[in-house]
């Protein structure tokens, strides 16, 4: 399982996102309930900031008609960050007995559309993926189905003012769009020629959690889902279940009534 951090993150702080309390050695974190299930997990690093090597970005495109690329160096320099990746399937390779048929992506925000980009762009590469805090940029630009189709989980919040829920403005002054998840999940249902979604209510794992959970499935006739949506209704820019690095005012309300981790690793699993 690769996972992409966000813009202006890296491996380390990604790795702690995803844990519970921001503890990396927590049964909970991310890469620690993967090897319970007998996967490895690798923490990719983006391009470095040449004035601070701990703020990375990746080059998950954009960049047309007033839409950001996203993001920073990594799209200022025309970073191939599809090379990278399979470049460091290679090099995993000589490392570990790598089954390519169940290689799978994971990210938060930049890493979120790294996915989606490898999705349409490499469907080679990955089985699945899953996409947090992000949408697919390259929609902007055309972007084709990806020639096989790769099952896709999306996590979002509705009040993720980083990325928004179901505008292209976003919020931070910069006047460059930014493909919603909103249109982002209409894409790809249409690629893949899904029906409407059977939606439904998550139960709250916590009652006092302010945050609610709608999860939206989406399927072709005579298969399995392809597309899974789970919206985290007052949820901010963050990864459920697991550690804001960022404080509440900045990225908003992490929500307690969805575990990213569980449900993306089961998702894996059911496309292994």
């Amino acid at each position: 399982m690769l996972a992409f951090h966000g813009g202006g993150g890296n491996s380390t702080r990604f790795a702690r996102s995803t844990a519970p309390g921001g503890d990396v050695e927590a049964e909970g974190a991310l890469h620690n309930l993967a090897a319970a299930r007998g996967w490895v997990t690798v923490y990719g690093n983006g391009t470095p900031n040449p004035n601070d090597a701990e703020v990375r970005t990746w080059n998950a495109g954009g960049g047309v008609d007033g839409y950001a690329c996203v993001s920073g160096l990594a799209c200022a320099e025309g970073v191939d960050d599809i090379a990278y990746t399979r470049a460091l399937l290679d090099a995993l390779r000589a490392l570990l007995p790598v089954d390519d048929r169940r290689v799978f992506a994971t990210g938060m925000s930049n890493g979120a559309a790294l996915c989606h980009r490898l999705a349409c762009e490499a469907a080679d590469l990955v089985a699945a993926i899953a996409a947090v805090g992000g949408g697919n940029q390259l929609i902007a630009s055309g972007a084709k189905p990806p020639v096989r189709t790769v099952p896709l989980l999306q996590i979002h919040g509705t009040e993720d003012h980083a990325w928004p829920y179901n505008s292209d403005q976003n919020a931070n002054g910069s006047g460059e769009k930014w493909i919603s998840i909103a249109r982002t999940i209409s894409w790809w249902a249409s690629a893949y020629g899904c029906a409407a979604p059977a939606r439904r209510q998550q139960t709250p794992l916590d009652p006092s959690d302010p945050t609610r959970v709608q999860l939206d499935t989406y399927r072709r006739v005579g298969a399995d889902a392809v597309l899974v949506f789970y919206l985290v209704v007052r949820g901010g820019h963050t990864w459920p279940g697991g550690f804001s690095v960022l404080p509440e005012e900045r990225a908003g309300t992490l929500s307690r009534n969805l575990i990213a981790n569980d449900v993306i690793l089961d998702f894996f699993q059911t496309h292994a």
